[in-house]
């Protein structure tokens, strides 16, 4: 992936640490990219994609651990998710209008990506071991799957630079 602006490279003891704190494990692929990358703006030409019958999205950021407070996963991002599906929900970019979420619940759903769009789904597309109220089962209705994991979602956005 090609980043029009990049997040300052961080360590395993950020990630480590921020693991910890919200009692959560990241996937490997998700890990290395943060000690890679840490995020930032993709250039135009790794920001569109599409999925499904959603239309053509386009990344705004991608998350990391920044000071900047509106690009950091490790500042709370409003959804109306209990608590416990908002720690576990990690929103990990942005499209303008709509989050991009890692699901770090533990099970076969670890690592999956979801965008958090309207309409809703028809029907319930996840895994909703967890989800404890009415609300977040309602909220649920508004993930739609975008990858199984966190390098397919890159993979969907662009190459990374050193495989060109």
């Amino acid at each position: 992936m090609i980043f029009e602006r990049q997040n300052e490279p961080i360590d395993e003891a950020t990630i480590k640490g921020f693991e910890v704190a919200r009692n959560l494990r990241f996937p490997s692929d998700y890990r290395a990219f943060l000690l890679k990358f840490n995020g930032g703006r993709p250039a135009d030409a790794n920001a569109f994609w599409q999925i499904d019958e959603l239309n053509l999205l386009s990344i705004e950021e991608v998350y990391g651990f920044t000071s900047d407070s509106l690009n950091s996963i490790e500042k709370d991002r409003f959804n109306n998710f209990s608590n416990s599906i908002h720690m576990q929900l990690l929103q990990i970019a942005y499209t303008g209008s709509q989050g991009i979420y890692m699901d770090l619940r533990e099970g076969p759903m670890h690592g999956k990506i979801y965008i958090l769009a309207r309409p809703a789904n028809k029907a319930l597309k996840v895994d909703d071991a967890g989800f404890q109220d009415e609300d977040d089962y309602e909220e649920a209705l508004f993930l739609h799957p975008v990858a199984n994991t966190f390098s397919e979602f890159i993979a969907l956005l662009g190459p990374d630079p050193n495989e060109a």
